[in-house]
This record gives C-alpha cells, sequence and structure tokens, in this order.
C-alpha cells in the first residue's frame, strides 16, 4: 500500500511497513521493526526496539533514520547527493561511499558530503550497525 504525503504512522507493539511512500513521512514504532520497500521522499523513521529497512528512489529532503536496538538499512539511488552523518554505539559504519566520507577508527562515527552534499541525512543506531548502499 502506498503512504500519501504528510503521513505519520506509529505502533507501539509490531512493526510499521509500506510498500511504497511519497511525499513527507513520520514513522515509528516503539516494539517492531520499520519498512519501507520503495519511495520518493523525506521525514523520520525510527524504531526503540527494532530495526529500520528503507529503499528509497528519490531523496526529497532530509532523512532522519534511527533504531535503539536494531541497525539501520537504507538503499537509495546511484549518485544521490546528501549531507551524511552517522553514528552507532555498539555496532560499526558500512557505506557504498565510503571514499567520500570521514570516518572514526572504529567505524562508528562517520560524516561527509557525498557527491557534492545536500539535503541531510542522518542515520543512528546505538545497537546494531548502519549500512547504506546504493540501488
Amino acid at each position: 500500500r502506498a503512504i500519501a504525503p504528510e503521513v505519520e504512522a506509529g505502533a507501539s507493539s509490531g512493526g510499521v511497513g509500506s510498500k511504497h511512500v511519497e511525499g513527507k513521512f513520520d514513522l515509528s514504532s516503539t516494539s517492531g521493526s520499520v519498512k519501507v520497500e520503495s519511495g520518493a521522499g523525506y521525514g523520520k523513521a525510527s524504531s526503540s526496539s527494532g530495526g529500520v529497512n528503507m529503499a528509497l528512489d528519490e531523496l526529497k529532503g532530509d532523512l532522519s533514520l534511527s533504531a535503539t536496538s536494531g541497525g539501520v538499512k537504507l538503499t537509495l539511488p546511484h549518485g544521490s547527493a546528501f549531507d551524511f552523518n552517522a553514528e552507532t554505539t555498539s555496532g560499526s559504519i558500512r557505506t557504498s561511499f565510503d571514499d567520500q566520507l570521514s570516518v572514526n577508527e572504529g567505524r562508528s562515527r562517520a560524516s561527509g558530503n557525498v557527491n557534492g552534499g545536500g539535503y541531510k541525512l542522518d542515520c543512528r543506531s546505538s545497537s546494531g550497525g548502519v549500512r547504506v548502499a546504493w540501488d
């Protein structure tokens, strides 16, 4: 199912998922994962007990992804431009664009302007890794 522009969706017990998002979104789960299979949009997605797994066909604004007890996985179109900032407490950060980032020795923090920069892309995980890949 598609999520219309400027939609908020949340679950306190169970995951939140969508096959497709368009426009601005705010997705959250207290006990379960957040998953988006495709879309063109921007906004926030968070899970306090589970991972965040998202694939976007186009980034249309700032994006913030966070997982308290789980990892963050994001797939974007090759060549997307954004200002990247990621941090993990227990896990590592891996991207398809590591050569454009400043990454600390333990791979727990990374930042940089990817393909010239643009929208803000923030990824946080307190117990899991951060993975961002080109499609």
